[in-house]
């Protein structure tokens, strides 16, 4: 379910955007601010996860695609 989950995700938003992006828009550092995932797209993975994955929760979803936001930055950064 997870690379199912990011794999979409870096088709839906690219890996750039993914890179500069997160869920909600906050970053866990003080002074810095990344741009939102769009909600509608988001919820779309969702959706389409979970059709495909039924016994998989909203959250395990959302923590994939967090997840794929973070390395994404950090592949970004080397």
């Amino acid at each position: 379910m997870t690379i199912f989950a990011q794999e979409l995700a870096v088709l839906v938003f690219t890996k750039d955007i993914l890179a500069e992006s997160t869920l909600t828009g906050k970053s866990g550092k003080v002074d810095s601010q990344k741009s939102q995932l769009d909600v509608a797209k988001v919820q779309a993975i969702t959706d389409a996860v979970l059709a495909e994955f039924p016994h998989t929760s909203v959250s395990d979803v959302r923590a994939a695609i967090r997840r794929k936001c973070n390395n994404e930055h950090f592949s970004k950064k080397k």
